[in-house]
């Protein structure tokens, strides 16, 4: 879900989208729940892992609802790990401040 800032005539073409802040509140939401870590936290509460049922419910149930909210959280969650594994390389991964 995103929404294009200023005047559709000057903006076409210069790629200047922003996400809603609705679907920001959302993303949010979801990160602090667990789901792109398939519940990480929980499962070190209960001592054992999400049942798989739990997980692939889950992803069903937001694909339903928001498909781009997955691919997203997805993303976001592959990038994570990914800077996780080449702290030396942070900066490049650092958000550049486009699409505002």
């Amino acid at each position: 879900m995103t929404f294009v800032i200023g005047d559709t005539r000057t903006v076409i073409g210069s790629g200047v989208v922003a996400p809603h802040p609705a679907m920001l509140e959302a993303k949010a939401a979801l990160w602090r729940a667990g789901y792109p870590s398939g519940f990480a936290a929980q499962a070190r509460d209960r001592g054992r892992p999400a049942p798989g049922v739990v997980l692939g419910g889950a992803s069903y149930l937001l694909a339903q609802a928001d498909t781009g909210m997955v691919c997203s959280l997805g993303m976001t969650s592959g990038v994570a790990g990914l800077v996780d594994l080449a702290p030396a390389r942070q900066s490049a991964f650092a958000p550049t401040g486009g699409g505002r």
